[in-house]
């Protein structure tokens, strides 16, 4: 009895496994290398076009374009919307490697960020975030330290209140 139902167990494994090895595979190159958009091939030989600008409107924002084109519009929060005590956008700048924007948030424990976007590929990554913090009841207790985000954090996906915890 055993034996019979051993050999129904693995005959329903072995159909499943073919089943599964005849089933079409999804073309792994396609979804590993997305399509990059015409307006930023090349872009980081040259990010002389690269323009980081702050927008004070009902929502603000950090408008990322490259010769006057948007490549993307980061939503910031206000602090009554983030949930998020003292939140604050401080600026946003372009550097020689990409942009960067600051952040401040914080009661108690005060925190100033520094999210670093650099140019690769042909895409703009968040590569670093540089923190300083304090406790305000002990401001002798201050980090300052940068982080490496890996892996690297797409523009297309980012989205700042994922870094204010």
């Amino acid at each position: 009895m055993r034996l019979l139902l051993l050999t129904f167990v693995l005959s329903l494994v072995g159909c499943g496994a073919s089943f599964i090895a005849d089933a079409p595979r999804p073309n792994i190159s396609a979804t590993a290398s997305p399509n990059v958009s015409p307006i930023l091939k090349g872009v980081c030989e040259n990010l002389d076009s690269l323009e980081v600008r702050t927008k004070e409107e009902e929502n603000r924002t950090v408008s990322v374009t490259i010769d006057g084109t948007l490549i993307k519009a980061i939503d910031v929060p206000r602090q009554i919307e983030s949930g998020v005590m003292g939140f604050s956008l401080n600026w946003a700048k372009t550097t020689k490697e990409g942009f960067e924007i600051s952040i401040e948030y914080g009661s108690r424990y005060y925190f100033d960020k520094r999210l670093i976007f650099e140019c690769i590929k042909d895409g703009f990554y968040l590569t670093k975030i540089h923190v300083e913090s304090f406790d305000k009841h002990n401001p002798s207790k201050w980090t300052n330290k940068t982080i490496a985000v890996k892996p690297a954090v797409s523009l297309s996906k980012f989205d700042v209140m994922d870094y204010t915890n």
